[in-house]
């Protein structure tokens, strides 16, 4: 290998040779995502990690297999963030459903909650809006007065659609925030194709019957990411906690019962839509889940981990500034690590053409495709 001149065998040779590994090779290099001569051992498996690898396989390597934290953010919380938001409805959600079902009120699939149901969700809600001021998450007091009132103006929202989705499915509420295969977990990690995942599910709703069940993943934000999905449910593998929380879902309840799934967006901002329109069955997800996920695995057991920075605005057209709106790389808490924006690109589009072993990869991020467009 050529060394740099001025330090040979240095710190800064090493990083003249990351450097033009990066910007001129055409193939995955040590210094960008191949680490293929010493590859991660399995080890049990989430539905969001494969997800992460899915959208961008060094995210993952960086999350999941170096456990690099996010950078905390010294500065003052001026107002809740929308991952703090999210965890307080869902907790809000999974102690409502929890007392209801211990006091053996939840109404049958027919059945609307009535007042004292909404006075049970009140109280809990304020139960969880006290804690999380606490915890100092909230923000400043006038900004948190504001949000407040918008999470309670949806959580009474979600009373009234909740009835409509029991009464539309015929089911009702059994099980919240039921875990596998994670720590002090009741139920053992879902198997499946000689892989073990762990995970947690929001809610399991069963008919009267027994025969049927639903298994729905709360979202409190909007329907973006979430488009084409009746189409394709497991969205290049961007989406697998329906497929992986329905199996888990069907090895606890058995294999005689009925068990479909479906992301349910509980806010005004998300307008109380599912995704897909329809819940999915196993039947429909079984067969794109077992490709994506076999080509996820494949990936991370060969060491793969190429950075792909999503849509850019280099495919939008050239009157935008290159480098501005990757999507994978907007809300990345690695941002910083990777070269600079206006490159990634490039380097992207060069190694996932020339290096072969990307190609099970490049056909799924494209649909099946020729071009990915990412």
């Amino acid at each position: 290998e050529q060394h740099h001149l001025a330090a040979p065998s240095s710190l800064l040779d090493r990083a003249v040779q990351m450097e033009r590994a990066r910007t001129h090779s055409k193939d995955l290099t040590i210094w960008d995502g191949d680490l293929s001569t010493n590859p991660p051992n399995d080890k049990p498996l989430s539905a969001k990690g494969l997800e992460m690898w899915a959208a961008c396989p060094y995210r993952y390597f960086l999350s999941h297999e170096l456990r690099i934290a996010a950078p905390e953010q010294p500065e003052e919380v001026a107002s809740i963030t929308p991952l703090d938001r999210g965890g307080l409805v869902h907790a809000i959600l999974k102690r409502f459903i929890r007392e209801a079902r211990n006091g053996g009120t939840v109404p049958e699939p027919g059945e609307s909650w009535d007042e004292g149901h909404w006075g049970l969700l009140d109280a809990v809600a304020d139960r969880e809006f006290r804690d999380a001021e606490r915890r100092g998450v909230t923000g400043k007091a006038l900004l948190w007065e504001m949000a407040r009132a918008e999470i309670r103006r949806d959580l009474h929202a979600f009373l009234d659609a909740d009835s409509e989705i029991r009464k539309t499915h015929g089911v009702s509420p059994i099980e919240a925030e039921l875990s596998f295969g994670m720590p002090n977990s009741e139920f053992p990690p879902l198997e499946w194709n000689d892989l073990h995942f762990r995970g947690i599910i929001d809610r399991i709703d069963v008919s009267p019957d027994g025969k049927t069940a639903l298994v729905l993943d709360y979202k409190t934000g909007g329907t973006w990411g979430y488009t084409n999905m009746d189409d394709d449910p497991v969205r290049r593998g961007t989406r697998l906690q329906l497929p992986v929380y329905a199996l888990a879902a069907q090895q606890m309840l058995g294999s005689g019962v009925d068990v479909k799934a479906a992301y349910w967006f509980v806010s005004s901002g998300g307008g109380f839509k599912t995704r897909p329109r329809s819940p999915v069955g196993l039947d429909e997800m079984q067969e794109p889940f077992t490709k994506v996920v076999k080509t996820i695995t494949d990936g991370i057991r060969a060491g793969l981990f190429p950075a792909n920075p999503g849509m850019s605005a280099v495919e939008a057209g050239p009157w935008v500034n290159p480098g501005m709106s990757q999507s994978n790389c907007k809300y990345c808490d690695f941002d910083k690590i990777c070269p600079p924006q206006s490159r990634r690109v490039r380097t992207w589009k060069r190694k996932r053409k020339n290096d072969r072993r990307l190609a099970d990869y490049r056909l799924m991020v494209a649909g099946g495709g020729e071009e990915d467009g990412q």
